[in-house]
């Protein structure tokens, strides 16, 4: 999120980001809060565990992204797999980007699974959100070497030094061609 605002801020993305909704817990929150009021974004906090049932959780986060009007809806570390209905409303504006070179390693713990396996690359992938999790159509993708000492937290952290440039590149690719001419050259 911070890299994209960067990117928008320096003028390397012709876009605003209005709105953060983050699934993070409290004390991540609050700074990411605080940073967003610093810079005019509004942000808000929505986290599944919230309620009591999935439909009222639905209905929030509906809500907020509608507030919002986006253009393109982007997706980082946001940690519950979106509803049908929302991933369905902003098909083709619904963006993610995910630590593995898709399709390997739908889902979480994908450092883990890439050394258990004993792959020599890793990376991220940007991808358009449908209903089946991890799956919509490959937007771009960059790999890192895995190298013979490396652990978990060393991949992840390789992984991520990329996931910042590639998401941003993605996202200048999408708004240049016009989001909705670049998801339908897609599918």
């Amino acid at each position: 999120m911070k890299a994209i605002v960067a990117a928008c801020d320096s003028g390397q993305l012709n876009a605003n980001v209005t709105t953060v909704i983050s699934s993070q817990p409290r004390a991540g929150f609050q700074l990411t809060k605080g940073w967003c009021d610093m810079r005019g974004i509004a942000c808000y906090h929505n986290r599944k565990d919230f309620y009591e049932h999935d439909f009222q959780w639905e209905s929030v986060l509906g809500s907020l992204i509608a507030l919002s009007n986006p253009d393109l809806v982007c997706l980082a570390g946001y940690m519950s797999v979106l509803p049908e209905g929302i991933v369905s409303q902003y098909e083709g504006r619904m963006i993610n980007i995910h630590p593995s070179l898709l399709p390997k390693y739908k889902g979480l713990v994908t450092h883990r699974r890439a050394l258990e396996n004993g792959d020599s690359t890793h990376g991220a992938t940007v991808h358009y959100v449908i209903p089946e999790l991890d799956s919509g159509p490959i937007i771009s993708q960059k790999s890192v070497f895995i190298y013979e000492l490396d652990n978990e937290i060393i991949l992840r952290d390789r992984v991520r030094s990329i996931e910042h440039e590639l998401y941003v590149s993605s996202i200048k690719t999408i708004l240049e061609e016009g989001v909705d001419k670049h998801y339908k050259s897609m599918i």
